[in-house]
C-alpha cells in the first residue's frame, strides 16, 4: 500500500511538470494555463487583463469598417514569399492607378486599382503588365507597379501582411518573451499589421500595436497578405454613386442642424462616458492633435466629442478604434499622419481633450460630423471647424 502511494505521488508530480513547461499564449489554455500562470502571480495576471479588457482588439471588424470585406484580398501565400511576389504585384502610387485594355496608353480604361492594391500578374508585355484583381483584368504600366523582394518588402512595410488570430484570448506582448507584460488581448479572427522588423525568433510574429512594435505566439496566428482588389468602371461608377449619396445626406443633416443652433456659442453637456483604457486615450489625443492641434482647447474637445458622439450612435461602430478608422472618414488615419504621431509625442493638452471627451464632456450638441469652415457648410463654427 505504502509502495503504491509513494507511485501515485511520483506520477501527479511528473505530470505537475511537464505541464509547467508548456508555453501559453492565448487566455483559453485549460490546465497549461493556469500551470504557467502559476511562475507569475495569477493575481497580478489576471488583473493586468482586466485592466486591458475594455482594449479588446478586434481589427478584423476595423478593416471590414475601413474596406469593405468584399473589395480586399486575402491569401496565405502557398509558395516561398520571393516566389509568391514574382507571380503577383502591389501598386506604389499616391492615390490611383488607371487599369486598360490593352497595352497602350491610349486604350480604353477598363477599371482602376488604388493605392496598395495588387493582384496577380498574368503576363509581362514590354513595359505593361497584365493583370487581374478581383473581376478586374487588363493593363498596367511596370513602372507603376513592384514585384520580387521590392513588392516583398513594400508589403511588409505598408501594413499589407497581416496575423490574424486563430483563437480567442491571444495575447499581444511588449516583447518575444512569455514573462512579458501585455498590451492587450485580442479575439479569435482578429488580425493585426505585421511589423516591417521581423521578430528573431520563429516561435513569435513581430506586429504593429498602436503604432508600436508588438509581440504575438507564431503557433497562434495565421500570417496572410492583405491587399484591395481594383475595380471595373461599372464598380468604380456605383461606389462613386453611393459616396455622393452619402455626403448629400450629410449636408442634408448640416442644414437641418444649422436652422436649430447658433453658429457660435459653445455649451457644454454631459455625456454618457466611454469605456477606455490609456491606448484608446492616446488614439484619440494623437487624432485630435492631427485634426486641431493648432486650434484653442474648445477645437481640441470639440474633435474628441463627434468622435465619442459616434461610438454611442448606432450608425457608427461602437468602438474608438472602429470609428476613427473607418474608412473615408478621418484623413490623418487614412493618410498614415495619425500612425507617425503615434509614434511620436502628443501634447498634453490633447490629452486631456480626449479624455474629456471620453468621459463624455460634449460641447458640440451630440454633433456627428464636422468640417472646415472653408467648406460653407452650416453649423456649430468652433475654431476653423464647423460642426453638424
Amino acid at each position: 500500500m505504502a509502495t503504491f502511494a509513494f507511485l501515485l505521488i511520483l506520477g501527479i508530480v511528473a505530470v505537475a511538470g511537464s505541464t509547467s513547461g508548456k508555453r501559453v499564449e492565448t487566455a483559453n489554455d485549460g490546465t497549461a494555463g493556469i500551470a504557467t500562470l502559476k511562475r507569475l502571480s495569477a493575481v497580478q495576471e489576471q488583473a493586468a487583463v482586466e485592466a486591458r479588457a475594455v482594449a479588446i482588439v478586434s481589427e478584423t471588424a476595423e478593416e471590414s469598417e475601413a474596406v469593405k470585406e468584399d473589395e480586399i484580398v486575402e491569401e496565405e501565400p502557398q509558395e516561398k514569399e520571393a516566389d509568391y511576389w514574382d507571380t503577383h504585384f502591389v501598386v506604389k502610387v499616391k492615390d490611383s492607378l488607371n487599369v486598360r485594355k490593352r497595352a497602350s496608353q491610349k486604350s480604353k480604361q477598363v477599371g482602376i486599382l488604388f493605392k496598395n492594391g495588387g493582384g496577380k500578374i498574368l503576363e509581362a508585355k514590354g513595359n505593361w503588365l497584365k493583370i487581374e484583381s478581383g473581376n478586374l483584368k487588363g493593363y498596367v504600366k511596370k513602372s507603376y507597379c513592384l514585384t520580387g523582394k521590392r513588392a516583398e518588402r513594400f508589403a511588409k512595410k505598408h501594413g499589407l501582411y497581416r496575423a490574424k488570430a486563430l483563437s480567442s484570448g491571444l495575447r499581444v506582448r511588449y516583447k518575444a518573451s512569455t514573462e512579458s507584460r501585455i498590451y492587450t488581448v485580442v479575439d479569435k479572427g482578429s488580425s493585426l499589421a505585421t511589423s516591417a522588423k521581423e521578430a528573431k525568433s520563429e516561435e513569435w510574429v513581430a506586429v504593429n500595436y498602436n503604432g508600436k512594435r508588438a509581440f504575438v505566439a507564431s503557433e497562434y496566428v495565421k500570417v496572410s497578405v492583405r491587399y484591395e482588389k481594383g475595380l471595373t468602371m461599372k464598380e468604380y461608377q456605383k461606389k462613386l454613386a453611393e459616396e455622393a449619396a452619402k455626403k448629400k445626406a450629410a449636408e442634408e443633416a448640416a442644414r437641418a442642424a444649422g436652422s436649430s443652433r447658433s453658429s457660435s456659442e459653445t455649451t457644454t453637456t454631459q455625456q454618457s462616458s466611454v469605456a477606455a483604457d490609456v491606448d484608446d486615450v492616446t488614439l484619440l489625443a494623437a487624432l485630435i492633435q492631427c485634426e486641431a492641434g493648432t486650434q484653442s482647447y474648445e477645437g481640441m474637445l470639440a474633435v474628441g466629442a463627434v468622435v465619442c458622439n459616434r461610438i454611442r450612435s448606432s450608425r457608427y461602430p461602437n468602438t474608438l478604434r472602429g470609428v476613427i478608422y473607418q474608412r473615408g472618414q478621418f484623413g490623418p488615419a487614412r493618410s498614415g499622419i495619425l500612425a507617425r504621431r503615434l509614434a511620436g509625442s502628443i501634447h498634453s493638452s490633447c490629452r486631456r481633450a480626449a479624455e474629456a471627451a471620453l468621459g463624455g464632456a460634449d460641447n458640440v450638441g451630440g454633433a456627428l460630423h464636422f468640417q472646415s469652415v472653408r467648406s460653407g457648410i452650416q453649423g456649430l463654427v468652433i475654431g476653423g471647424h464647423v460642426f453638424f
